[in-house]
Protein backbone atom coordinates (compact mmCIF):
# COMPACT_ATOMS: atom_id res chain seq x y z
CA UNK A 1 0.00 0.00 0.00
CA UNK A 2 2.64 2.38 0.97
CA UNK A 3 4.37 1.92 -2.64
CA UNK A 4 0.82 2.38 -4.41
CA UNK A 5 0.45 5.42 -2.26
CA UNK A 6 4.03 6.66 -3.27
CA UNK A 7 3.30 6.03 -6.98
CA UNK A 8 -0.25 7.84 -7.02
CA UNK A 9 1.45 11.15 -5.70
CA UNK A 10 4.22 11.11 -8.53
CA UNK A 11 1.18 10.74 -10.70
CA UNK A 12 -0.45 13.23 -9.65
CA UNK A 13 2.82 15.70 -9.27
CA UNK A 14 3.57 15.07 -13.26
CA UNK A 15 0.10 15.68 -14.05
CA UNK A 16 0.19 19.14 -12.22
CA UNK A 17 3.56 20.19 -13.15
CA UNK A 18 2.22 19.16 -17.19
CA UNK A 19 -0.81 21.19 -16.35
CA UNK A 20 1.02 24.23 -14.92
CA UNK A 21 3.54 23.76 -18.07
CA UNK A 22 1.25 25.44 -20.69
CA UNK A 23 -0.47 27.77 -18.12
CA UNK A 24 -3.71 25.54 -16.68
CA UNK A 25 -5.41 25.35 -13.92
CA UNK A 26 -6.36 22.29 -12.15
CA UNK A 27 -9.70 22.39 -12.34
CA UNK A 28 -11.07 18.95 -10.27
CA UNK A 29 -12.13 19.58 -6.91
CA UNK A 30 -10.95 16.30 -4.56
CA UNK A 31 -13.46 14.95 -3.03
CA UNK A 32 -12.95 13.85 1.04
CA UNK A 33 -11.72 10.40 1.28
CA UNK A 34 -13.04 7.38 2.72
CA UNK A 35 -11.23 5.06 5.60
CA UNK A 36 -11.73 3.06 7.70
CA UNK A 37 -9.49 1.90 10.83
CA UNK A 38 -10.65 -1.08 10.56
CA UNK A 39 -7.29 -2.89 8.26
CA UNK A 40 -9.24 -5.46 6.70
CA UNK A 41 -12.12 -2.59 5.28
CA UNK A 42 -9.25 -0.36 4.37
CA UNK A 43 -8.79 -2.99 0.63
CA UNK A 44 -12.61 -2.72 0.17
CA UNK A 45 -12.56 1.09 0.14
CA UNK A 46 -9.31 1.01 -2.14
CA UNK A 47 -10.47 -1.11 -4.51
CA UNK A 48 -13.78 1.01 -4.76
CA UNK A 49 -11.37 4.20 -5.46
CA UNK A 50 -9.07 2.69 -7.50
CA UNK A 51 -12.26 1.62 -10.18
CA UNK A 52 -13.52 5.07 -9.71
CA UNK A 53 -9.98 6.53 -10.77
CA UNK A 54 -9.78 4.20 -13.62
CA UNK A 55 -13.18 5.76 -15.01
CA UNK A 56 -12.17 8.69 -14.80
CA UNK A 57 -9.09 8.57 -16.45
CA UNK A 58 -10.52 6.68 -19.23
CA UNK A 59 -12.92 9.55 -19.54
CA UNK A 60 -10.43 12.20 -19.59
CA UNK A 61 -8.02 10.37 -22.23
CA UNK A 62 -11.28 10.23 -24.48
CA UNK A 63 -12.21 14.24 -24.16
CA UNK A 64 -10.92 17.03 -26.11
CA UNK A 65 -9.34 18.62 -23.26
CA UNK A 66 -6.14 20.47 -22.32
CA UNK A 67 -5.67 17.76 -19.69
CA UNK A 68 -6.10 14.68 -22.34
CA UNK A 69 -3.47 17.03 -24.57
CA UNK A 70 -1.16 17.62 -22.46
CA UNK A 71 -0.84 14.68 -20.15
CA UNK A 72 -1.73 11.85 -22.37
CA UNK A 73 1.47 9.84 -21.34
CA UNK A 74 0.60 10.92 -17.88
CA UNK A 75 -2.67 9.21 -18.05
CA UNK A 76 -1.63 6.16 -19.66
CA UNK A 77 0.62 5.57 -16.75
CA UNK A 78 -2.01 6.40 -14.29
CA UNK A 79 -4.55 3.62 -15.87
CA UNK A 80 -2.02 0.79 -15.96
CA UNK A 81 -0.68 1.70 -12.09
CA UNK A 82 -4.38 1.95 -10.85
CA UNK A 83 -5.20 -0.86 -12.89
CA UNK A 84 -2.21 -3.25 -11.07
CA UNK A 85 -3.22 -1.84 -7.82
CA UNK A 86 -7.01 -2.39 -8.75
CA UNK A 87 -5.56 -6.43 -9.64
CA UNK A 88 -3.80 -6.74 -6.53
CA UNK A 89 -6.59 -5.36 -4.46
CA UNK A 90 -9.06 -8.00 -6.12
CA UNK A 91 -6.64 -11.29 -5.46
CA UNK A 92 -6.37 -9.44 -1.43
CA UNK A 93 -10.65 -9.50 -1.27
CA UNK A 94 -10.92 -12.43 -2.78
Amino acid sequence: MKLHASVDLADALEAARRIDYVGGDPTVKVKDAEYSQDSRRMPVIDLKQEQVNIKHYKENQSSGTLWRICTFASIKDGIVHEQDHEIDLIGANG
